[in-house]
């Protein structure tokens, strides 16, 4: 029967392949944030993260990092011939800061929109895609900088009014964009704050701007905290940098709740290595001397103070030399095969439905 509903529903001429049958080709392009453990959180590979044609959302509050991941982003997208927008909800897109991460300001390679009026940001938005074909959505990224930014005409309005109430109906436009964010089919980047929970129930962190977003995302990435990142010891250590701790909330290719950790420093920006540590020295790819590393596939390596392990010469021999990513991979993904047990279950139901009834024994006392 399915056979005869099969050949009938393809002799439908309206209905294209993809339509009828739900194909859809799987991304195989990914943007690197340009961090290991984020990529990783993200995909579940080392240099690949944020999906082209889908939405990935950072959560968290101010300076952890989340303008930075997406300049890196869009550094990658532009090696890679696609298009770059930016929606400057903020209004505070910072052209040094981008060029010094490498972004080609060319105006053919990527433009600048500054506006948080969400009505006039959905609708510069569905300008730009609307003459796009699939192939060239695939070759375009956003990035909006923020979500928390995002207002609307009606409360633009009411703020003039000492006596208005509340805009309500924010939260409706923010899902309602959400949902055209999701109909472009092209990929974004978006950066969102969060709530503090007071109340001490549930989680300690909530995302705020509508629950849509959060269900169209694919991947949703929500920092957690920040600690100082120093060097040195005691009177005389000086703050480097800032360790930020993620969770991954949500992750269609990852694995969800995966904790992780990057590192911003002062003086070079994100530090691709930082926060792998930990899974070396679980694997057994590096050991602890006492306070100093070894890699173990190396004879008689040379004593590595944790202070300068952080770059390539320490990186690279595990990389390429062991099965160390493979190993690395498998700690941010699911591993195996998904085991159904129902269908064997309801079989032995039916079954023993056609046998003679069992009579328990009674229990003893």
């Amino acid at each position: 029967m399915s056979n005869e509903i099969y050949n009938k529903l393809i002799k439908n001429k309206s209905l294209t392949d993809a339509e009828l049958f739900g194909v859809d080709e799987p991304p195989t392009e990914f943007l690197s944030s340009g961090i290991i453990t984020l990529n990783c959180g993200c995909c579940g590979k080392i240099d690949a993260g944020f999906a082209l044609g889908k939405i990935t959302l950072f959560s968290a509050h101010s300076m952890l990092g989340k303008t930075i991941i997406g300049m890196v982003a869009l550094r990658d997208a532009q090696k890679r011939g696609i298009f770059c927008v930016v929606l400057d909800a903020e209004y505070q897109w910072d052209w040094s800061l981008a060029i010094k991460i490498g972004l080609d300001p060319d105006p053919k390679k990527i433009v600048v929109y500054p506006n948080n009026q969400i009505e006039e940001v959905q609708a510069k938005i569905m300008q730009i895609t609307a003459d796009l074909t699939k192939e060239e959505k695939k070759k375009i990224y956003f990035m909006l900088d923020s979500w928390g930014s995002l207002v609307g005409h009606e409360g633009v309005a009411k703020a003039q009014d000492p006596d208005s109430k509340k805009d309500f109906v924010l939260t409706q436009k923010k899902n309602n964009l959400a949902n055209m964010i999701l109909h472009t089919q092209c990929g974004f980047y978006i950066t969102n704050g969060v709530y503090d929970n007071v109340g001490g129930f549930g989680e300690l962190l909530k995302i705020p701007g509508g629950r849509r977003i959060i269900l169209n995302a694919q991947t949703v990435i929500l920092g957690m905290s920040k600690a100082k990142s120093k060097d040195g010891s005691g009177k005389d250590a000086e703050v480097s940098g800032s360790i930020v701790s993620c969770v991954m909330h949500k992750a269609r290719y990852g694995r969800e709740r995966k904790e992780f950790q990057f590192r911003i420093n002062y003086d070079g920006g994100l530090d691709i290595f930082y926060g792998i540590l930990d899974d070396a020295i679980l694997g057994g790819y590096v050991k602890e001397d006492g306070n100093a590393y070894i890699r173990t596939h190396i004879k008689g390596d040379t004593k590595w103070k944790e202070k300068n392990i952080y770059c390539s010469k320490f990186w690279i021999p595990l990389f390429k030399e062991t099965d160390f990513p493979q190993y690395l991979e498998k700690q941010y993904t699911f591993q195996g095969d998904f085991e159904i047990k129902s269908n064997t279950f309801y079989e032995e139901i039916s079954n023993a439905k056609t046998k003679p009834a069992c009579t328990p024994e009674p229990a003893t006392k």
